[in-house]
């Protein structure tokens, strides 16, 4: 799509959510992003490819709550997801 993650003749899209999204942030890195949605998901997306990978480039598997999430962070590392789903606060390795 672009060189640049923010700079994109066309939009770059990426898909994968069943339900209305709640949150996106981007990795300080600006390599992935992470989404949450009501489908009670949260998905790892590598921005180049518009697919759910992890720092290696494998596909991986979205992350499945019980409850809608309904927040996010990413720590200043991109190496751990908080998580609030429910009255849970839920720690995850970003690239499990």
């Amino acid at each position: 799509c672009c060189e640049q993650a923010f700079v994109c003749a066309e939009p770059q899209v990426f898909s994968g959510h069943t339900s209305g999204i709640r949150h996106v942030l981007f990795f300080r890195d600006d390599t992935h992003l992470v989404s949450c949605a009501d489908d009670r998901t949260l998905r790892v997306w590598d921005i180049s490819s518009g697919k759910v990978r992890d720092k290696q480039g494998n596909e991986t598997q979205k992350l499945d709550f019980n409850t809608i999430p309904s927040s996010l962070e990413v720590s200043r590392d991109g190496t751990t997801l908080t998580v609030t789903h429910g009255n849970i606060v839920s720690f995850w390795d970003a690239f499990r």
